[in-house]
């Protein structure tokens, strides 16, 4: 199974023959199926993807990025980069992978596949899904280029309404073409028993408590008969029939019912809404939210270092790891920010590129720097300047540390 949303895989029985040559046509029968939503040929198979250093297995799927993102979706976890309208020349990789070859979007890797063929592609997307290692998506023509099949296929998934009615599907399927037709669940039968046993357990513990409730209910009802014996009489002395008094209390019981059933629902939802508020964090303890993650590439795109997501600190210059380590103070919107010459590694252009981040930062949310510098020229540009002559620190203003840097020059 590629996916969830995949119920249906049709493939090739006979094993020297693993092509479906005249795909379009069986797309074609495939959609006449009821439930079927969508039918997906694609070419799936296993390969290797390098970067100068050693090969590393992967599993490549060529199919068209569009529909592909109906099936099983891939663009919702990217983290860069873009899936559809990928070109032939183009590949998307999953975080780890890229991890594992040091690249990021725009860089070139080799991908190999089993039948021997090898093309160079630039990743064009990178993209997430905390479930491990994931495969390597390439548009369907290079599937088919690479693992030499010309215009055939050796899948066709299938994304059913009903997820629960992939079997009939399958088996309508498999009556219609000479092809194998495997449903996900069938493929996946534990899964579907422990699914099964979920919902027994649902149903059973549903039952218990209805059965409770309505013991519970009855003795309500009983004891407020027993208490009301006094108004039945006066009732009865009023010349008042039996069916009559049943209308009268049946009437009250279904007055207090409903009312206890809106209150009861009124401060369920209070109850539910009260815990949705509640702020439940998105990842394991040590690892980054989506909303941090979000704001550390936003200030990664602002410095520039947009491109660069995945790669190894021993493969950026010295600037760059400068830029990541000011950024990497910043990603956790700190209230104050010790800094020991922030721009020291930094050209005029990169170190005014820093600067004007931490002076927005300044601006827009409050957090004060502190820095340690030996550029003049920054310190300029700080709210507040303080010396150090002969061990002593006093605060100079702009004027002064000005005429005290050009007394430094003309002495030296």
């Amino acid at each position: 199974m590629n996916s969830p949303l995949s119920s249906s895989r049709i493939e090739k029985q006979a094993p020297q023959l693993k092509f479906i040559d005249y795909w379009p046509r069986v797309v074609d029968v495939i959609r006449t199926v009821p439930n079927v939503r969508i039918a997906l040929p694609a070419v799936q198979g296993q390969g290797f993807a390098s970067r100068g250093g050693n090969p590393i297995g992967v599993s490549m799927t060529g199919a068209d990025p569009a529909e592909q993102d109906e099936v099983s979706p891939v663009s919702p976890d990217l983290i860069s980069g873009t899936y559809v309208g990928l070109a032939s020349d183009q590949v998307v990789i999953d975080y780890e992978l890229a991890q594992d070859l040091s690249v990021a979007v725009g860089d070139r890797i080799r991908m190999t596949s089993s039948a021997g063929n090898s093309e160079s592609l630039m990743v064009a997307g990178i993209y997430s899904r905390g479930q491990g290692r994931g495969g390597a998506y390439v548009t369907l023509r290079t599937g088919q280029s690479m693992f030499a099949m010309g215009n055939s296929v050796n899948v066709i998934l299938v994304k059913v309404y009903e997820l629960f009615g992939s079997d009939e599907v399958a088996d309508r399927i498999q009556s219609l073409v000479p092809w194998e037709a495997r449903s996900w669940s069938r493929e996946f039968g534990m899964f579907v028993s422990s699914l099964t046993a979920q919902a027994a357990s649902a149903y059973l513990i549903s039952a218990f408590s209805l059965i409770a409730s309505s013991f519970a209910i009855a003795s309500v009802l009983i004891v407020s008969v027993l208490q009301k014996s006094k108004q039945i009489g006066i009732l009865k002395s009023m010349g008042a029939t039996r069916s009559q008094i049943l209308r009268l209390f049946t009437l009250e019981g279904l007055v207090i019912a409903i009312t206890g059933s809106l209150g009861g629902a009124l401060v369920g939802t209070l109850i539910v809404y009260l815990v949705s508020l509640v702020r439940q964090p998105t990842a394991r303890p040590g690892e980054a939210t989506d909303e941090e993650t979000a704001r550390a590439i936003a200030l990664l795109e602002r410095v520039g270092l947009g491109d660069q997501l995945v790669k190894h600190p021993d493969t950026m210059s010295g600037g760059q790891n400068q830029r990541c380590a000011i950024i990497r103070a910043l990603a956790n919107q700190p209230k104050i920010v010790l800094a020991d010459e922030p721009t020291g590694n930094l050209d005029s252009r990169s170190g005014d590129e820093v600067f004007n981040i931490m002076r927005e930062m300044n601006r827009e949310n409050g957090v004060a720097f502190i820095m340690v510098t030996h550029d003049d020229r920054l310190a300029q540009e700080a709210d507040r300047i303080l010396m150090i002559d002969d061990g002593w620190v006093h605060q100079v203003g702009k004027y002064e540390h000005r005429r005290k840097l050009l007394s430094s020059l003309k002495e030296g």
